[in-house]
């Protein structure tokens, strides 16, 4: 996990992954991630969120979005709809909260259980 400027800094121009990973995923706050693997690069736009109360920890909720997903045996594809969804969260709440986590974990889980 990077964002578009620490990517640039890895040398990865954009849609390369990191050597060696299963997939590379890069953010750009409001523009859209990259989800980057040895054979494709596939862009998944930022769902617009209204309301924005505070921006910090929005990355981390992401990448945690994203894990929960993965570690629950979702699609990348699904992982990275997560780590959208948990973001969104994070963006309109002032500080860290672990309910929102819990929240969206256990809402991860319905989803998956009822698209699986």
């Amino acid at each position: 996990f990077c964002n578009r400027a620490v990517s640039v800094h890895l040398g990865l121009h954009g849609r390369e992954p990191m050597t060696g990973a299963l997939y590379t995923v890069v953010t750009s706050g409001p523009r859209p991630a990259l989800l980057l693997s040895a054979n494709s690069a596939v862009s998944f736009p930022v769902p617009p969120v209204a309301s924005i109360v505070d921006q910090d920890g929005a990355g981390d909720g992401f990448v945690t979005g994203f894990l929960l997903a993965h570690l629950g045996g979702q699609a990348p594809a699904t992982c990275m709809r997560a780590g959208h969804l948990l973001a969104s969260r994070v963006l309109r709440h002032a500080g860290p909260r672990l309910s929102i986590v819990q929240a969206v974990a256990k809402e991860a889980s319905v989803s998956a259980s009822t698209t699986s």
